[in-house]
C-alpha cells in the first residue's frame, strides 16, 4: 500500500478545502483589513459601544472593590465573639461556676411576657461565687417583650455564675468580648 496525499487516510471521503482548485492545493486566501496606525481596527459604532461597556464594567468592579475594602476595614479584625455562658427558660436558672476572663464581657438578653403569661418580673446578673467577687446586674424589668445589651466589668480571675429568674420565658447570653 502506498501513500497518496490526494486520498483521505481514514477511508471517509472529505470535502475539498476552500483553498483548493481542481485538486491542486493553494494557499488560503485572507481578506485584507485596513488598520489605523497603532494596530487597531477602525472605530465604528459597535467598537465604541464595546469600549463603553468595558469601561462601565471596570467602573462597577472598582466600586465593588471599594465597598468590600470598606467592610473589611470596619470589621475589628478579630474573631467574632463566642458565647461564654448562657441561661434560658422560665424560673430560676444558673450557669456552672466560671472564672472571669480579663477585660469586659457583654450580656445580650431578651424576655417575653405577653398574653396569658401575666406580668412577671425578669431579673438577671452575674453572681459572685466567692468572697470579693461581687454581684453585677444585667437586667431588671417586667411586662411586655424586651431585650437589651449590657457591658459588664467583672474582676478578672474571680468566680461567678450567670443567673436569671422570671415566670416568663427569657434568654441571657454572655460573651467574653
Amino acid at each position: 500500500m502506498t501513500y497518496d496525499p490526494q486520498q483521505p487516510q481514514s477511508g471517509i471521503p472529505q470535502e475539498p478545502d476552500q483553498g483548493s482548485r481542481g485538486g491542486v492545493a493553494t494557499e488560503p486566501q485572507y481578506q485584507r483589513q485596513d488598520y489605523q496606525a497603532g494596530g487597531r481596527p477602525p472605530a465604528g459604532p459597535a467598537a465604541k459601544r464595546q469600549r463603553m461597556f468595558i469601561a462601565a464594567g471596570l467602573g462597577v468592579l472598582v466600586l465593588l472593590g471599594g465597598l468590600i475594602a470598606g467592610l473589611v476595614a470596619s470589621y475589628n479584625g478579630g474573631s467574632p465573639p463566642t458565647v461564654f455562658q448562657a441561661v434560658h427558660g422560665t424560673g430560676i436558672n444558673v450557669s456552672p461556676t466560671f472564672k472571669a476572663p480579663s477585660g469586659t464581657m457583654t450580656a445580650r438578653w431578651n424576655y417575653s411576657c405577653t398574653g396569658t403569661a401575666g406580668s412577671h418580673a425578669f431579673v438577671s446578673g452575674l453572681v459572685g461565687a466567692a468572697a470579693g467577687a461581687g454581684n453585677l446586674k444585667i437586667a431588671v424589668t417586667s411586662g411586655g417583650v424586651k431585650s437589651g445589651v449590657t457591658t459588664l466589668h467583672p474582676k478578672a480571675g474571680q468566680l461567678y455564675r450567670l443567673g436569671g429568674d422570671s415566670g416568663c420565658p427569657y434568654r441571657v447570653l454572655l460573651y467574653n468580648k
